[in-house]
């Protein structure tokens, strides 16, 4: 079976009026700082190199950040940068991507990768070996299990997390559609792998991205141990009672937002009433 995969990564494209900050110079260099430190490092040093990374930047992008980025990516072969309008539809834009690298191939592999996010060394080497010598339907293949690290407070947990953004779908080459947004998805009409359980992506926490933050349900635990599968050196994240400190300090923000919720639920109640 031959099988081509793609990592898709959303760098500064925009859907609406509200993105118009992402051709920002100062929030290009924020996110360029991260792309540099963590995504690009990760993916330049994948075990397995049977992949094409597509970075999808907005058209409008100032040149001289063009330019920055055409250099921070030189080093990787599998990386290209292209370019989008404004509010394109990126899962009809996909379809042309597959058509460019389906020829010859039976299988196409798609993965999304956020740009301040990362991989584990092993993670599409892993990812591939778990596909079914045959490939008729959509296959959609995750790892449950992976790390969120707070750079500015060196912190870092193990989370799982089985609706994580890290999922990949692979599909018959031919009628190879890919999805950026799983939540779009209908997982009933596919066949679901659950990969290793090990640790096989990290999502970077810093103050212009709040939107994983800690959340209970992913069931956090304690980093104690660097883990040899990242090219990042994680020793700054393994601070045992800092850890814990911070998992029971947000358990009890996590409680506090329960009964917070209960009594703004009751208080219409009381005070209908009243009245």
């Amino acid at each position: 079976m031959n099988y081509k995969c793609i990592i898709l990564t959303r760098f500064n494209i925009r859907f609406d009026e509200r993105c118009i900050r992402t051709l920002d110079m100062d929030w290009l260099n924020y996110r360029l700082d991260l792309f540099k430190q963590f995504c690009l490092p990760s993916v330049q040093n994948q075990l397995c190199k049977n992949f094409q990374w597509i970075i999808l930047m907005d058209e409008d992008t100032p040149m001289p950040f063009r330019k920055q980025m055409e250099q921070c990516i030189a080093g990787c072969q599998e990386a290209e940068l292209l370019y989008l309008p404004y509010n394109t539809n990126i899962n009809t834009q996909f379809k042309a991507i597959a058509q460019k690298y389906s020829s010859n191939i039976d299988v196409l592999v798609s993965v999304r990768l956020d740009s301040d996010d990362l991989l584990s060394n092993n993670f599409i080497r892993d990812m591939l070996a778990s596909l079914p010598s045959s490939i008729t339907h959509r296959i959609a293949i995750i790892f449950p299990n992976g790390l969120q690290l707070y750079p500015e407070r060196h912190i870092g947990l193990h989370i799982t997390n089985p609706k994580n953004h890290f999922r990949a779908l692979a599909e018959p080459a031919k009628s190879a559609r890919g999805e950026l947004d799983f939540s779009q998805i209908d997982f009933q009409d596919m066949t679901v792998l659950l990969g290793d359980q090990a640790p096989y992506w990290a999502e970077i926490i810093h103050s212009n991205n709040l939107f994983n933050d800690f959340e209970w349900k992913f069931h956090p635990r304690s980093m104690h141990t660097p883990l040899d599968s990242f090219v990042i050196d994680l020793q700054d994240y393994c601070h045992k009672k800092a850890n814990q400190y911070f998992i029971f300090l947000n358990y009890f923000r996590y409680r506090l937002r329960q009964i917070q919720h209960v009594f703004s639920f009751r208080q219409p109640t009381i005070r209908k009433r009243i009245f």
